[in-house]
């Protein structure tokens, strides 16, 4: 006669588990192959303030417009060209027009993305009859919304640095912009 034999719980083979832990580890640790930002370029046009905190030659404040064409290079990375306008309002208004190219690094959290990066300017202003140019570097830091795959709504925030400004009394040596942008995505794959 056969006896029934003493039910053992049912437990999975410890190397079956050690496995699953292992992979799931290696897929929170590896980076992963996203490819987001390298296959997306990005139209953008923004309002901005703008601050020539020490100009004897330009009024401090001003508002302006941009437009930016921003290229994913990778998925962190990405390289952005920008022109803007500044008008700084008085009597006797200045003028401020820039054009540059941004290198940008991109902390990408879901549908948030903070952001920084360098940046290399040609700026020119004008008042008053008087012209002036020169090149500048500039920082940038920013924070972008994601309203969904299409659109971006972004925050920018660029001090500038004219090293031949102390040279040449028509340029600002320093100038802030603080801007809101919209832009929108294009899939180029």
């Amino acid at each position: 006669m056969l006896l029934p034999r003493r039910a053992r719980p049912l437990r999975p083979p410890r190397r079956l588990l050690g496995l699953l832990l292992g992979l799931l580890l290696a897929q929170a640790w590896l980076p992963s192959g996203a490819a987001a930002y390298e296959e997306q370029t990005l139209l953008g046009l923004d309002l901005s303030w703008g601050l020539a905190p020490s100009s004897a030659s330009m009024p401090a404040h001003g508002l302006g417009l941009g437009l930016s064409l921003d290229w994913g290079l990778g998925d962190t990375l990405s390289l952005q060209g920008r022109v803007a306008y500044a008008i700084h309002p008085a009597a006797a208004p200045g003028h401020a027009l820039g054009a540059g190219l941004e290198l940008i690094y991109l902390l990408d959290i879901l549908q948030v993305v903070p952001f920084f990066g360098i940046g290399l300017d040609a700026l020119l202003s004008a008042r008053s009859g008087e012209i002036a140019a020169a090149p500048a570097l500039h920082l940038l830091f920013g924070l972008d919304y994601l309203l969904d795959r299409r659109w971006i709504v972004g925050l920018d925030i660029r001090p500038h640095f004219v090293p031949l400004a102390f040279a040449d009394p028509g340029l600002d040596p320093f100038y802030l912009t603080v801007g809101l942008r919209l832009s929108r995505v294009f899939e180029r794959f």
